[in-house]
C-alpha cells in the first residue's frame, strides 16, 4: 500500500506539476515539498492535507490511503448506476410501458433499455434528460440523489466526484458524561457518496472524543451524522441524555419496553442502561452514517 509521501509524489507527476508550483500554491518552500514526498515529515496535519489535495486535484481520503482514485470513482459510479437502473425500471412500469415501447419513444433498442435496467450501461445525458421529462421527475431523483446538488453551496468537483464543504459543529464523547455543546471547529470536505443519499443540509459533522467505540471510531475521528429523532435498534447514534449529556453509542431497545441500552464497541467500557423516568430526558440527535476523517 502506498504511503502518503508516495501518493503525493505519484499524483504530482501524473498532473505534470513541478515541485516549485506545488510549493508556491501551498505557501511552502520547495524543500518542504521534497520532505513530504520523501516521507521525512510524518503525520501531516489536516491543515496541509486538505489544501494539498485541492492542488493535486484529488481528495484527502486518497492522500491518506483510505482509498485509491479508481476506488473512489468506481464506487461512486456503481452507486449511481444501481439507483438509476432501479429507478428507470420502476418509473417505466409505473406508466405502463414495456422495454420495447420505451425504446421506441427514445429511439433506442429494447436491448439498450434492458442494459440500463441491469446497470450494465447508462443512458447519455440527452437521453437522461428525455427520461426525466417522460417520467415527470428530475434527473437528481432519477439517479437517486434526494436533493439538487446545484442548489448546495460549497460544492466542487474533484475528478467528476462531487465534494461538499461541511462545518464541524462540535465534539461528542465516545465515553459517558460528556456535556453537549455546539462549537465551531472549522470545515471539512466530504465526498458526496459519504452522505448515502441524504441532503447535506440534513447532516452535520462531529469530532469523536475518547475510545469507547474503538476500533470503529477513534479519538479525534470526524463522523458524519444524519439529523433524525428515531433510529432502529442496533444503530450507531448520537444520544442526548440527562438533559445535557451526549454520547455516540450503539443503541439497543425492545419496542414496548421502557429501557434503552447505550452500548460501546470497546469491551473495556460498560453498557449504560437508561430506563424509567430517565428516558423522558433521553432523545436521539441523529444517526452516524460515515467516518469522514481519521488522524493518522
Amino acid at each position: 500500500m502506498l504511503k502518503i509521501s508516495d501518493r503525493i509524489n505519484k499524483r504530482r507527476l501524473e498532473l505534470g506539476l513541478s515541485v516549485d508550483y506545488v510549493a508556491k500554491k501551498l505557501n511552502k518552500n520547495r524543500a518542504t515539498i521534497y520532505r513530504y514526498e520523501n516521507n521525512e515529515i510524518e503525520n501531516l496535519p489536516i491543515s496541509v492535507i486538505e489544501p494539498l489535495s485541492k492542488i493535486l486535484k484529488t481528495t484527502p481520503e486518497y492522500l491518506m490511503g483510505w482509498s485509491d482514485m479508481s476506488d473512489i470513482n468506481n464506487s461512486y459510479k456503481e452507486k449511481i448506476n444501481t439507483k438509476l437502473a432501479n429507478n428507470i425500471k420502476e418509473h417505466r412500469k409505473n406508466i405502463g410501458l414495456s422495454q420495447k415501447k420505451l425504446g421506441e419513444i427514445l429511439s433506442v433498442s429494447q436491448q439498450a433499455v434492458a442494459k440500463w435496467e441491469q446497470g450494465s450501461a447508462e443512458p447519455d445525458t440527452e437521453t437522461l434528460n428525455k427520461l426525466s421529462h417522460l417520467f415527470n421527475t428530475s434527473i437528481d431523483n432519477l439517479i437517486g440523489r434526494k436533493y439538487n446538488l446545484d442548489n448546495i453551496q460549497n460544492t466542487q468537483y474533484i475528478n467528476d466526484i462531487p465534494v461538499i464543504k461541511m462545518k464541524i459543529i462540535g465534539s461528542i464523547t465516545a465515553g459517558y458524561d460528556g456535556i453537549a455543546y455546539e462549537e465551531d471547529l472549522g470545515e471539512i470536505e466530504v465526498i458526496e457518496m459519504a452522505l448515502h443519499g441524504y441532503s447535506p443540509e440534513d447532516c452535520f459533522v462531529l469530532k469523536i472524543k475518547g475510545n469507547s467505540m474503538y476500533p470503529m471510531f477513534l479519538d479525534k475521528d470526524l463522523v458524519l451524522v444524519h439529523k433524525q429523532s428515531h433510529v432502529d435498534s442496533g444503530t450507531i447514534a448520537v444520544i442526548l441524555y440527562n438533559g445535557d449529556e451526549a454520547t455516540v453509542k450503539k443503541v439497543k431497545y425492545t419496542q414496548g419496553q421502557d429501557w434503552l441500552d447505550l452500548i460501546p464497541i470497546n469491551p473495556d467500557y460498560m453498557t449504560k442502561r437508561i430506563e424509567g423516568q430517565d428516558l423522558e430526558q433521553c432523545r436521539v440527535i441523529g444517526k452516524v452514517i460515515s467516518l469522514v476523517h481519521r488522524k493518522i
